[in-house]
């Protein structure tokens, strides 16, 4: 009787699958796919797909997983092998949820979670995108043409930020000083962009917008109950 799948990688589910291959015998690629056609036609799998389900490359379609099971040891084991799939399946979404593509200091054109919960993009990031549709979008000081969670609930671009976009849509928008050409929550409920904003909209349409000393030619809080334009402003 083959251990049970504990795991959420890819690698680890293919793994786990040459592990029972190796219990039962060895049974060829060839074997596992006529005999996956000759159980049920519709769910058998070529001996190409069944190579690429053992090499282990990829996470294959549910589809596929029950017919290597289907064609190693019948519709038990190919129940088996496709619900372990769906769980790493589920495992990669949570983690494209939480982090996504998080690019790391001096990141350049990176995406930290696209249509995710949590984006992260460190110091020195250049054209990145930090949770678009998502919930929170961070970019870190030095960062360049960026979007801090667009449609999302908080988003914030720190120090040195050019061009950038914190929470068009979404709750919270903060652009941080030096700032340049930013959007702090556009249709949002607070947004703030900090000493030396040029050109920007601290929340069009939202409750309480902010805009700190220097700024030019910015609209705080438009048709929203609150709005803030520091010294110097033109």
């Amino acid at each position: 009787m083959h251990k049970p799948f504990i795991g959420s990688m890819p690698a680890e589910w293919a793994e786990w699958v040459r592990e029972i291959r190796a219990e039962l015998g060895n049974p060829s690629i060839r074997s596992i796919a006529e005999e996956s056609r000759k159980q049920d036609r519709d769910s058998g799998v070529s001996k190409t797909v069944v190579a690429e389900v053992f090499a282990g490359r990829t996470l294959p379609t549910a589809r596929t997983a029950y017919g290597v099971g289907l064609g190693m040891g019948g519709p038990q084991l190919g129940q088996e092998l496709r619900e372990a799939r769906n769980r790493v399946r589920d495992a990669e979404r949570l983690v494209g949820n939480v982090g996504g593509m998080a690019g790391s200091v001096g990141a350049v054109g990176n995406v930290g979670s696209m249509n995710g919960n949590i984006g992260v993009v460190s110091a020195g990031a250049v054209g990145n995108i930090a949770s678009m549709n998502g919930n929170i979008g961070v970019v870190s000081a030095g960062a360049v043409g960026n979007i801090a969670s667009m449609n999302g609930n908080i988003g914030v671009v720190s120090a040195g930020a050019a061009g950038n976009i914190a929470s068009m849509n979404g709750n919270i928008g903060v652009v941080s000083a030096g700032a340049v050409g930013n959007i702090a929550s556009m249709n949002g409920n607070i947004g703030v962009v900090s000493a030396g904003a040029v050109g920007n909209i601290a929340s069009m349409n939202g409750n309480i917008g902010v805009v700190s000393a220097g700024a030019v030619g910015n609209i705080a809080s438009m048709n929203g109950n609150i709005g803030v334009v520091g010294h110097v402003a033109a």
